[in-house]
């Protein structure tokens, strides 16, 4: 197996790994937790998540696209990433009252303080982190993922069952994943940072990580302003619903597109100067991801109440209809995560920046008109403005005449047709299923025997059946 493979191999193991304690977690909690207190860390993760966009600095990715750093340099980096974490963590402090009187809710305060050490915590790591991936050992930082995200679900649950104000589970599990995250990367890099030195320049970091900062500042506003005002808007109960259906349905994207940008953005990054080659890792990347995603979201579509009663259990009726609209934006953004990574690879942040802005600020405004009239015309808008921005990246941040829109376009249109065959199968599966008393988790299985039988039908399609051929022969590769 050539190196390239063996880290995606790893890191989708390690992701998968991670994905199912998460979908535990979500299950378990949300049987042994109150929607309220959802709504209660949820009001206070928006703006701890804010601040965590902030302690990052863009420097992560800066030091994983970059090789050839410096001892003294990556020191440095490390120092600037506690320092704003530091500083972060005292700010959110501070201004903990205000955030819990902007919300009416006096608990938000203490969510607030508890939370925010992972500030602290995460500066620290992040360097860490970025000497374990510099390193190719992604088998490391698949263990420490996946046993820092036991230890959170652990400790949640105990203090779950042991509690009788239930929103101290969910305050303190990112704290301990934050923690033994810490704690797992220090011991895996054996790496000590040195003192700040002036020999190691890391403006040109800096700038990276400024501009890169600036997506990630956008990104983040226009993608929690929903929960914001919600929570603003209607009462903690709602928001913890709409809450549950934004992690559902980010969830897929989050836990394979996410993670492989680290594996993803230095191989691009290499493959520069090999139009061949960067042309094949594109497109591969770009199969994988359609297939992979639009599989899941598709069926979310079809059945969100099922999704929302297996997962969630009873009490969460109020999820379903942000579910289905939060997983069709999701498939707009799995087409174009592609091309997030072209732009970090290729370095040109400044065009990330525009390709970014138009969709979020349609997004953010659409939002703030939107709030008042409850959780599906938000979701509505989130929806929006991600169609947006995708269609915007296909226009300006290919690095043409090396790749065209076309070339991304065509198996993401196959992905599609794929999962749309699974959809309307489902549909007609459930129309049928009407008149039977099935439990939750009998109709969701076959339901899903319904997709399964209609997105096979499409391999008709000679494009489509040799995307899955291909993709077969990819994970046998990955198996060996």
């Amino acid at each position: 197996m050539s190196q390239g493979h063996r880290a995606v191999a790893v890191t989708l193991a390690g992701q998968w790994g991670k994905y199912i304690l998460q979908i535990g977690a979500v299950a378990i909690l949300s049987r042994l937790v109150a929607p309220e207190a959802f709504g209660l860390v949820a009001m206070a993760s928006a703006f701890v998540g804010f601040a965590m966009v902030l302690s990052d600095f863009g420097l992560s990715m800066a030091a994983v696209r970059d090789r050839d750093v410096s001892g003294e340099q990556h020191s440095n980096l490390f120092w600037v990433n506690v320092t704003v974490g530091a500083a972060l963590f005292v700010l959110m402090c501070a201004i903990s009252p205000l955030i819990a009187g902007f919300y009416s809710e006096d608990d938000v305060e203490i969510i607030v303080i508890v939370m925010s050490s992972s500030l602290l915590l995460n500066g620290v790591a992040v360097q860490f982190r970025a000497v374990l991936n510099r390193a190719d050992r992604y088998s490391d930082l698949a263990v420490v993922d996946v046993v820092s995200q036991l230890a959170g679900l652990l400790v949640a649950v105990a203090v779950a069952v042991a509690s009788s104000d239930s929103f101290w589970a969910l305050a303190l599990m990112p704290v301990t994943v934050s923690l033994v995250g810490l704690a797992l990367v220090m011991i895996r890099s054996r790496w000590l940072p040195g003192m700040p030195s002036r020999s190691g320049n890391i403006r040109t970091h800096l700038t990276f990580g400024r501009d890169t900062l600036f997506v990630q500042i956008l990104n983040y506003v226009s993608t929690n302003i929903d929960q914001v005002l919600i929570g603003r808007t209607q009462d903690a109960a709602d928001l913890g619903a709409y809450n549950r259906a934004t992690l559902i349905a980010r969830m897929p994207v989050q836990q394979l597109a996410s993670p492989l940008t680290r594996v993803m953005l230095p191989r691009l990054a290499r493959l520069r100067g090999d139009v061949a080659g960067y042309r094949e890792a594109v497109r591969v990347a770009q199969t994988t991801l359609c297939y992979f995603l639009t599989a899941p979201l598709s069926f979310v579509i079809v059945a969100p109440d099922l999704v929302i009663g297996v997962v969630l259990g009873p009490g969460w009726t109020g999820a379903v209809e942000p579910l289905r609209i939060l997983a069709i934006a999701s498939i707009a953004q799995t087409i174009g995560y592609v091309l997030y990574w072209i732009m970090l690879a290729e370095g040109t942040t400044g065009r990330l920046l525009a390709t970014e802005s138009a969709g979020r600020i349609v997004m953010i405004v659409l939002v703030i008109v939107f709030a008042p009239f409850g959780m599906g015309p938000v979701a509505m808008a989130i929806a929006v403005g991600q169609v947006i921005i995708t269609a915007t990246g296909y226009v300006i941040a290919l690095p043409r005449p090396v790749l065209t829109a076309r070339a991304l376009l065509q198996p993401a249109g196959r992905a599609v047709a794929f999962a749309a065959g699974g959809m309307l199968a489902s549909f007609i599966g459930r129309e049928l299923m009407q008149s039977l008393a099935l439990t939750d988790l009998a109709e969701i299985g076959l339901v899903a025997v319904f997709w399964v039988a209609g997105a096979a039908s499409t391999v008709v399609f000679r494009g489509i059946r040799l995307d899955l051929l291909a993709l077969s022969a990819e994970a046998k590769r990955l198996r060996r």
